[in-house]
């Protein structure tokens, strides 16, 4: 997938690994202040990039943003701290979906588009690759770690993990009865007790643990 680099990353791609992540949190950009149902659908990194710049930070403190158009951002690299979440930058990894989650009923852009949706998934994709540790149960919202309503209320609390599981689901082939493909599935179920005495127990329990852990 097309990841965009922000200035942010530009400047802070080769700092040293600092941190240990635990759980990907997912943000909204949400209202402001003076009115907390604002529409922030059209911010862009760029907006957010300015905006914690003004604050004294380094750049973003996300680590992605995912814009309403499905265009992705790299914010700071994924080995370095983030500036999302009070007393957990040093252990989360941080995607913001642009836009108020939190508008009321009735009013346009409520959750994130498609587009954002099917970014995330294949974003999550390649994470998952270099930090198997984060898996779907250990997507979460902003919420979760600090008394905040971000990613917004109009998603569930598993929105994330939701959307996470479906994001390795669709990375398997579909596979058609007669096929090669499921004839050599069905042959490996059905042979997985023989397997596990052939080979080593561990081994093949750790093996089926790995893939349940995916969809938990």
């Amino acid at each position: 997938m097309k990841i965009n680099e922000t200035k942010t990353f530009k400047k802070l791609k080769n700092r040293a690994k600092d941190n240990d992540l635990k759980y990907l949190v997912i943000h909204h950009t949400g209202g402001t202040d003076a009115d907390p149902q604002a529409d922030s659908s059209h911010h862009t990194a760029e907006i957010i990039e300015q905006w914690h710049l003004s604050k004294g930070w380094e750049g973003i403190g996300y680590h992605y943003i995912i814009q309403k158009d499905g265009s992705v951002w790299a914010g700071r690299p994924e080995n370095y701290h983030s500036a999302a979440v009070l007393n957990h930058n040093s252990d989360t990894l941080n995607v913001n979906m642009t836009g108020n989650f939190d508008r009321k009923e009735g009013l346009p852009n409520r959750v994130p588009t498609n587009e954002q949706e099917e970014s995330f998934k294949q974003l999550y994709r390649d994470i998952i690759k270099r930090h198997p540790q984060l898996t779907s149960d250990k997507v979460i919202p902003h919420r979760k770690l600090q008394k905040k309503s971000c990613y917004g209320y109009n998603l569930s609390d598993t929105y994330g993990q939701e959307l996470a599981k479906k994001a390795i689901q669709d990375s398997i082939p579909e596979l058609k009865d007669n096929t090669p493909e499921a004839k050599a599935l069905c042959i490996s179920i059905e042979q997985a007790d023989e397997m596990k005495s052939k080979i080593n127990n561990k081994e093949v329990l750790g093996l089926f643990a790995f893939i349940k852990k995916l969809f938990k």
